[in-house]
C-alpha cells in the first residue's frame, strides 16, 4: 500500500514463487527510513524472526496516525467515513 504496487511480481510464475520464498522485494526510494525498516521486518522470511502484530503496533511508523475511527466499523451510506487532515497534507 505505500508503494502502490504488489512487492512481489513477475509474469514467470516459478521466479515470482522464488521471489516470495526468498522474500526478494525493493523498497521505494521514497519511503522514510522508519517506513523501509517496518516494511523489513514485515517481510522478514524467517517465521521465528519476523515482527509479530504486538510489535507492528508499537513500531515509530505505524503510531505516526492514530486512528480517527473509534468504532468497529463504518458502514457505508450510513456512517460518515471520518477524514484526517493530517493526511489529507500528504496526499496533496
Amino acid at each position: 500500500m505505500v508503494a502502490g504496487y504488489l512487492p512481489f511480481e513477475d509474469k514467470d510464475t516459478s521466479q515470482l514463487y522464488k521471489k516470495i520464498v526468498n522474500g526478494d522485494f525493493s523498497v521505494p526510494k521514497t519511503a522514510s527510513p522508519e517506513c523501509s525498516d517496518l516494511m523489513h521486518k514485515i517481510m522478514c522470511t524467517d517465521p521465528d524472526r519476523r515482527i509479530t502484530t504486538k510489535e507492528i503496533r508499537e513500531h515509530p511508523f505505524y503510531t505516526l496516525s492514530k486512528p480517527v475511527c473509534k468504532n468497529q466499523g463504518l458502514i457505508i451510506g450510513k456512517n460518515e467515513i471520518p477524514i484526517e487532515p493530517s493526511m489529507l497534507s500528504h496526499l496533496e
